[in-house]
């Protein structure tokens, strides 16, 4: 992530326009599905004291995030950066919530309201340190990796792609193709009943002994787990 020395914040209202737009759309899905979910961009130290922001690393208080908000928890988070013309993004989703799709959300967020944020940007890039993450952007976002456009016809086939080239730094040029499509993805994931959902997992209670006996018997699964890195919340005081 490129981080200038000294970055000036830049006028939100615009973006905030853009997103209060997308949000009236979403108070129809709320509507429709018994959900809450709200969509804020702000710079950190500006959000909510009272909210939970849940995000892709440590956070400083001018971090620019984009969440989507539900019972002012930041159930899915991107952070924001600007670099020579390329808007770069680094998302996560708060456990529990995976699988409802709002990864997926907020990158077609980012790509239709990105010139909101920043009108000469010409890219959004996302360094993918997780095949999935690269394989929505390639798959419903027409994004490319340094080599080109990536074709492939499965996920597996794609996850072995990206297992052999290592972190895939993929990016979508926003052009007014690229714009219109991810509208319609947009449009998509509100309106499918495959796509957007407001579910939350219950977490599995933990067998220390099941643990363990797993970890006896296959060494490979208690590496991979033993080296697993540890994901933060960051609560604003």
């Amino acid at each position: 992530m490129n981080i200038p020395e000294e970055e000036e914040e830049i006028d939100l209202a615009d973006a905030k326009n853009a997103v209060n737009k997308i949000n009236k759309q979403l108070a129809e899905f709320n509507k429709k599905k018994g959900c809450d979910y709200k969509i804020d961009i702000n710079y950190f130290y500006k959000m909510d004291k009272n909210a939970e922001v849940t995000a892709h690393h440590t956070l400083n208080p001018k971090s620019l995030v984009m969440c989507i908000f539900r019972n002012n928890i930041c159930v899915s988070s991107m952070i924001i950066d600007y670099y020579n013309g390329a808007i770069e993004i680094f998302s996560r989703t708060k456990r529990g919530h995976d699988g409802n799709k709002l990864n997926k959300l907020l990158r077609a967020v980012i790509i239709i309201i990105g010139k909101n944020i920043h009108t000469d940007a010409a890219y959004i890039r996302s360094e993918a340190a997780n095949p999935i993450s690269a394989y929505l952007m390639v798959k419903y976002f027409n994004a490319e990796d340094p080599g080109g456009k990536v074709e492939f016809s499965t996920y597996e086939e794609f996850r072995k792609y990206a297992e052999k080239h290592g972190n895939l730094m993929v990016t979508v040029t926003l052009n007014d193709v690229n714009i219109e499509n991810a509208k319609k993805v947009f449009d998509k994931i509100l309106n499918d009943d495959d796509e957007l959902k407001c579910t939350k997992k219950t977490r599995v209670k933990y067998d220390r002994f099941k643990h363990k006996t797993m970890q006896q018997n296959k060494d490979k699964y208690t590496l991979k787990n033993i080296n697993r890195k540890t994901k933060r919340i960051f609560t604003k005081m």
